[in-house]
């Protein structure tokens, strides 16, 4: 994330993912981090989004787990016959289905 933060590659992608999409380049770069790794991608949410709009995205993150879980489940479980195909997608659907959630219980909670 830092070699991709001080190289612009990330500000450069959440500026033109912006624009195209019309989302605030801070919900992006913190979107495309937390893809990348988790935690990092939560922590990067603009305070000023309120809980019924980072509640969300945090829950996608959270389902999803980025790029750098994946891969370290990959490397402990190189010697065995998990399709990895069907983990990412299965991840995937995890962190939509996390999403649809917590968009469903933010109106309720908030």
């Amino acid at each position: 994330i830092c070699l991709l933060k001080q190289s612009g590659i990330l500000s450069t992608l959440a500026v033109w993912t912006s624009h195209f999409f019309g989302i605030p380049s801070e919900i992006v770069a913190a979107v495309l981090t937390g893809s990348i790794e988790m935690t990092s991608g939560i922590f990067m949410l603009p305070s000023f989004l309120g809980k019924e709009v980072t509640f969300p995205i945090a829950s996608f993150l959270l389902g999803w787990g980025g790029f750098s879980v994946h891969f370290q489940t990959k490397s402990v479980l190189a010697d065995n016959n998990l399709n990895f195909r069907e983990y990412y997608t299965g991840k995937l659907l995890h962190g939509i289905f996390s999403l649809i959630f917590a968009i469903i219980f933010s109106n309720i909670l908030f």
